[in-house]
């Protein structure tokens, strides 16, 4: 790691876990990508259409727009203006509902339906609303366990023809609430936010480089945020979705 004081011409190498090298048990190293979906053969199509028989009665989504966020200038996730369909499931978003369950959202095409899996295992699934977006709300994902989570997109003849994954550690239920009783003190200071502390939830691609560059400035500064989360950054070069980070001023 370079020292908070050098300022290299190029940002250090601070990759999302993507970017990171050969897998090992401690870590995860892979981010959220499009993942090449390989023709499935015909008793892949049928247990997918078998699973999907056995949670026939899914509840639509309802109609909403593409979900689509961005980092504000106090860290803050807001959403941003949507944007056209997609060709292919998408995954926008991981934060967390005001009772600690885990909220994932995205796009697809309208009328397909979206399964989310942890570890191969079936979280939930619903079907992408009119507008192109799909939300899920998970509470069996336990604290302080790394999950790979995939996104799966079926087709009405119940074929899997595009998927999304990303690894993703659930916070636990003493962080969410330190990060809600920080926003509600932001608030009631007026939301008077952008010019002092907060908080963010680490999203699919992130990496403190370029959280820091979002928060500051200037990446360099990723730094500070990495020393006021010493207790939740093991290694700067990896961290996950679903963390939340706090955002201290420079």
């Amino acid at each position: 790691l370079p020292t908070p004081s050098a300022t290299p011409a190029s940002p250090p190498q601070i990759p999302t876990s993507a970017e990171t090298d050969a897998p090992r048990p401690d870590r995860v190293a892979a981010d959220a990508a499009d993942v090449a979906t390989a023709p499935q053969a015909a008793s892949d199509h049928a247990a997918d259409a078998a699973s999907l028989s056995e949670h026939a009665a899914l509840p639509p989504a309802a109609p909403t727009a593409p979900i689509v966020l961005r980092v504000g200038p106090d860290g803050a996730v807001a959403p941003a203006a949507p944007q056209a369909p997609v060709a292919a499931v998408t995954l926008d978003a991981i934060s967390y509902a005001e009772d600690g369950a885990v909220v994932i959202s995205g796009r697809g095409r309208p009328g397909h339906a979206v399964r989310v899996l942890a570890d191969g295992a079936l979280v939930a699934e619903t079907v992408i609303g009119e507008g192109g977006g799909w939300r899920i709300e998970a509470s069996s994902l336990l604290p302080g366990r790394v999950y790979r989570l995939t996104v799966q997109e079926i087709d009405g003849g119940g074929r899997r023809v595009a998927q999304v994954e990303t690894p993703f550690r659930r916070e636990a239920p003493e962080a969410l609430a330190a990060a809600a009783a920080a926003a509600a003190q932001a608030e009631t200071r007026g939301g008077a936010a952008a010019a002092g502390p907060g908080s963010i939830v680490v999203q699919p691609g992130a990496s403190l480089w370029r959280i820091a560059q979002t928060r500051y400035g200037e990446g360099v500064l990723y730094t500070v945020i990495f020393a006021a989360n010493r207790d939740s950054i093991d290694d700067p070069n990896l961290i996950y979705p679903g963390q939340i980070f706090a955002l201290p001023d420079r």
